[in-house]
């Protein structure tokens, strides 16, 4: 009898059905990052004002960085005996030559090159001639591309494309410390 009581517990045992097993939830893949989306950051355009400290005439400068963060362009009307605005490519590693030199310009994709006579100084070159400086302040509100061309001291061209968008606002104020008409 005892035999057939542990021959029944044996056969319920293997009949009764096996406890649940709990198998713990998988963790989710970590999501994969967004797709980067190549936009251009509008430039940054950075805008002082001062007062010349001989003749107390205002001064006003904006300036940007190019493409490739070698390179500023600036836009200042300055105070030194009467008010005089200029543009003005400064290249930060590749100095310019000393002498007057022809600087190539293009605004936007498609307008076609030309090439103006500029000023130059240690550090860069510079156009200070009236109709000059309007027509290119004209273009560089419009927010086009601006690309530059000047010669280095040892003949080799010097590049920067700029982006100008936003500068209008900033432009009309350094004009207007100026005198000059608005744009």
């Amino acid at each position: 009898m005892l035999m057939l009581a542990l021959l029944l517990a044996v056969q319920d045992a293997s009949s009764a059905s096996p406890p649940p097993v709990t198998v713990p939830e998988a963790t989710p893949a970590p999501a994969e990052p967004p797709p980067t989306i190549n936009v251009k950051a509008p430039p940054i355009w950075i805008y002082e004002e001062g007062r010349d400290p001989v003749t107390d005439l205002p001064t006003a400068k904006m300036r940007t960085r190019s493409r490739e963060n070698d390179a500023w362009l600036v836009v200042r009307c300055d105070g030194i005996s009467q008010h005089t605005v200029s543009v003005q490519f400064v290249p930060s590693r590749r100095p310019l030559g000393l002498t007057p030199q022809p600087v190539t310009v293009r605004v936007g994709e498609d307008s076609p090159l030309t090439t103006v006579e500029w000023e130059s100084v240690s550090g860069g070159t510079f156009n200070r001639v009236p109709r000059d400086v309007r027509a290119l302040a004209g273009q560089i509100a419009k927010g086009k591309p601006l690309f530059l061309r000047a010669l280095n001291s040892e003949k080799q061209p010097v590049d920067a494309e700029f982006e100008t968008a936003g500068a209008e606002p900033l432009l009309a104020k350094v004009l207007k410390t100026c005198k000059y008409e608005p744009l």
